[in-house]
């Protein structure tokens, strides 16, 4: 008996090399890389984002001449063979991409030297770039496209994946590029793969699949049974045992305090002082900021949170930083400038007037731009002047779609100090009022230690609470009254408080909710059920957010931002899992033996992919 020797290939002749004639599609052209007439306007649109060409073999570049001798270099040349993306609706270029490792005599051929801007980046223009030049290499008839990157670069490796790609091993000490080793991972797709690839992508770029804004949305909800004939000449992803679930919504959580989780203190105040406030200090600087706000961001992802309200610092960078990475990737996040003129350190402490300025400055930048929303922000009543409460109260006038965030009752100590720097007013809720704070769309987090009348002022206004119950616990601020909320009428929902708060995760969040409601020394204790606990992280606090029908849900018409969840992430959930006989003794099960291993993919409504590789 002979060796195998793999199939013959038979009727098969080498394809083309590409050439240099322009790829159009509905969202963007791909134009032949010319130095002269592109250049600059790439440069533009790369400035300022160096993250970009972190895992290239060249760049950042320092101005528009050094990249346009770069592109000197590249126009014109056979392998690689580059391509730039300009954008149909807005005509400008915002991405480049070649061809290399040309192999015609073996059917063999490499996308690679990916970068595009943010404006570009994870949008279906990109997608569709990458379609255009996968789609002309089959058609030219080569049986294997490849995609390459630094196993490291773990963006360009999901990217890879959600575009179709197989992922086929690292190639260990593979390069050194700017003086770093380098292993490289493989991935590609080969000619059989194509035309259901191709069929797929057909569907998700159809202008049908995307709503005015540019945003998918649920079609429609319901057993495969009886939906499945409705969209049968659609593509079908199976996921056998695993749940789909709507992306979880944190009402509150802080950016900046990212590497203060897990710190020890004696309570709040003592945690301000002693880690809060002196590693917030750090986010003036912008790239520092940048770096942090990469990692949170991929935190709330990796834990299935698809929507956040987060504090930044008073550093108007820290701001800038954490929108132009939630908008990157496409999160839906609110966030705002700290405002804290008093009580406070130097290097976080603001000036009245400067910090008001640059709160208006960022609400005309950011908000309302893609999924981004502002937030105007008073840290907590002492650490602003009376003053700088009624500026915030005048921008929460003159712009009512804005978010108004702070914190309210958590602390004894805090509501003692707040009652002696605002004597007349009639509690420490009642000082929010005073400055005209209290609206629809003000989210107050921690709201422990009201009374009848606090929680008749929130109802009343539309004011809603964030419930912190890992912070508290932690902290040992007290417990959230939910029995009193509900009987009163004021709406709330959960966060996790990172980092007063323990975790990131949704479930760790959950778990303590349910521990807070079950506390009935110093409150009425009562047993929230699984069903109310995961209404509180999704379409309840969208709802307290104003976002009702938007995210938090799978309905018709949401934003499809939903989770596949594995029920047997661990030996011990799916030991337990499999014995659940109802819907909440499943959910039960997941938040009390669940973490982020539950979490198997996050999927984003603008799912946009093709970051730089």
């Amino acid at each position: 008996m002979g060796q195998a020797l793999g199939d013959e290939v038979t009727g098969w002749t080498a394809p083309r090399r590409p050439d240099q004639a322009a790829m159009e599609g509905r969202l963007v052209r791909l134009e032949p890389l010319e130095a002269d007439r592109h250049a600059f306007e790439l440069q533009e649109a790369f400035q300022g984002h160096d993250a970009l060409w972190d895992y290239m073999p060249y760049g950042p570049f320092t101005s528009g001449s050094a990249y346009h001798r770069w592109a000197r270099e590249k126009e014109g040349a056979e392998d690689p063979r580059f391509f730039v993306m300009r954008d149909a609706g807005s005509g400008k270029c915002g991405g480049i991409a070649s061809y290399l490792r040309i192999a015609p005599e073996a059917g063999s051929i490499e996308v690679g030297h990916i970068c595009i801007s943010p404006a570009l980046q994870r949008g279906a223009a990109a997608t569709e770039a990458m379609f255009l030049m996968m789609a002309w290499a089959f058609q030219a008839g080569y049986r294997r496209y490849e995609w390459k990157c630094n196993a490291l670069n773990l963006a360009s490796r999901r990217a890879a994946q959600r575009l179709g790609f197989s992922y086929e091993g690292v190639f260990r000490n593979h390069l050194i590029v700017k003086g770093r080793n380098r292993d490289t991972a493989w991935f590609s797709v080969i000619d059989s793969e194509w035309p259901a690839l191709a069929e797929a992508f057909a569907v998700w770029l159809s202008p049908a699949n995307f709503d005015a804004q540019g945003r998918q949305r649920v079609l429609a909800a319901g057993s495969w049974q009886a939906l499945g004939s409705q969209y049968a000449d659609q593509p079908v992803t199976h996921l056998p045992g695993r749940i789909l679930a709507p992306g979880f919504v944190d009402m509150h959580i802080h950016f900046p305090q990212t590497d203060v989780i897990g710190s020890p203190t004696d309570g709040l105040l003592p945690w301000l002082e002693n880690y809060t406030f002196p590693h917030e200090k750090r986010f003036a600087a912008p790239d520092y900021s940048a770096q942090v706000a990469q990692f949170f961001i991929a935190e709330l992802l990796r834990n299935g949170v698809t929507t956040a309200l987060a504090f930044s610092t008073s550093h108007p960078a820290s701001v800038n930083a954490l929108f132009t990475e939630a908008q990157r990737q496409h999160l839906r996040l609110i966030t705002g400038k700290v405002l804290q003129d008093r009580h406070s350190p130097d290097g976080v402490r603001d000036d009245t007037e400067q910090s008001l300025i640059d709160t208006e400055a960022l609400i005309q930048r950011w908000h309302g731009v893609d999924r981004l929303g502002y937030a105007i922000t008073p840290r907590f009543a002492p650490t602003s002047t009376p003053a700088q409460l009624r500026g915030a109260g005048e921008l929460a006038a003159r712009y009512p779609d804005v978010w108004v965030q702070s914190h309210v009752a958590e602390n004894l100590d805090e509501i003692r100090w707040a009652c002696e720097l605002f004597p007349r007013s009639r509690s420490y809720l009642g000082v929010y009022d005073d400055f005209g704070l209290m609206r629809e769309r003000a989210v107050y987090a921690h709201c422990i230690h009201f009374d009848d009348d606090d929680r008749a002022l929130m109802r009343d206004t539309g004011a809603v609470a964030a419930v912190s119950p890992t912070s508290n616990l932690f902290l040992g601020s007290g417990f959230f009254d939910y029995a009193s909320a509900d009987r009163v009428g004021f709406r709330y929902g959960l966060a996790s408080d990172v980092g007063g708060g323990t975790s990131f995760s949704p479930f760790h969040t959950m778990m303590a909710a349910y521990y807070v409601g079950r506390e009935g020394q110093t409150k009425p204790g009562l047993s929230l059920s699984p069903q109310q606990l995961w209404w509180q992280h999704t379409a309840g606090a969208a709802r307290a957010l104003g976002l009702a029908g938007v995210v938090g849900n799978l309905q018709p018409g949401c934003e499809a931002d939903f989770l596949v969840l594995n029920p047997e992430a661990t030996p011990l959930l799916a030991r337990k899992t499999r014995q659940a006989r109802s819907l909440d003794e499943l959910l039960f099960a997941l938040i009390v033996l669940g973490d982020d291993r539950v979490i198997e993919q996050t999927l984003i409504s603008q799912a946009k992919y093709a970051p730089s590789a």
